[in-house]
């Protein structure tokens, strides 16, 4: 008999420590989340704990101009430390899904000085469709979605400097929903065109032409081919 507690999962008295579907890793015991369920079916995983292995195994990091560093973060882990010309791409074309998609991750200002234009993440190369996430001037998180056109989506999420927060971003093709520390902070009626996401290299700190370079850390880079619960992204903030 399966028993599924605030404690976690347990087979009898025997805690379960991962569940699979097929050969789908779908539940992952999580220490020190308080035994909530951390989604685990994601395409894209990055711990930076002191690598840039993508957990799942189908990409492979590479650094631009050089490879970004790494220094203490959360929960007694490595994260890593982007700064100018040292920031990250994916060696293969990253597929998401055309309908729904999850981008979830810790990010912390803490070496910027100025208030200026930082990418955290970008997924847009010029084609007809895609999504940028950044910071800008006045410290609030911008959401670039290019679905034929390129609107500038400010939330009221401030990013300040040297304060770790989770974002989360969920988008469909009829809006998006931006989370930061696990509460849900900006619905915007815009989403991506289901029939345009074409794959294309994933960036991390920096635009495709080499500019606004983010100077800070991030850790626990996730990304999902659906839209997350909010039970779900309540359990990555806990985590």
């Amino acid at each position: 008999m399966i028993l599924n507690n605030a404690e976690g999962i347990y087979l009898g008295n025997n805690e379960v420590q991962k569940i699979y579907k097929g050969e789908t890793l779908v539940y992952e015991k999580q220490n020190n989340s308080g035994g909530l369920t951390i989604p685990a079916d994601y395409i894209l995983a990055l711990d930076f704990n002191g690598d840039f292995v993508d957990k799942t195994g189908n990409y492979t990091m590479l650094g631009v101009d050089s490879y970004p560093t790494f220094e203490p973060g959360r929960n007694a882990r490595q994260s890593v430390r982007f700064s100018k010309n040292c920031t990250l791409k994916t060696l293969q074309n990253l597929s998401l899904a055309t309908t729904e998609i999850t981008v979830s991750f810790w990010v912390n200002f803490k070496y910027s000085t100025i208030a200026k234009q930082e990418v955290l993440l970008n997924f847009y190369e010029g084609s007809p469709n895609g999504f940028i996430l950044e910071r800008v001037h006045s410290k609030n998180l911008r959401v670039l979605i290019y679905k034929y056109y390129s609107p500038s989506v400010y939330t009221s999420i401030i990013l300040e400097n040297n304060t770790w927060i989770n974002i989360v971003a969920t988008f469909s093709n009829i809006e998006t929903k931006i989370y930061a520390d696990g509460i849900l902070k900006s619905v915007i009626n815009k989403g991506l065109d289901n029939e345009a996401l074409s794959p294309k290299p994933l960036r991390l700190g920096r635009k495709s032409d080499s500019s606004y370079d983010f100077t800070g850390l991030m850790q626990d880079l996730r990304i999902y081919n659906r839209v997350l619960s909010d039970a779900e992204i309540q359990s990555l903030y806990n985590e």
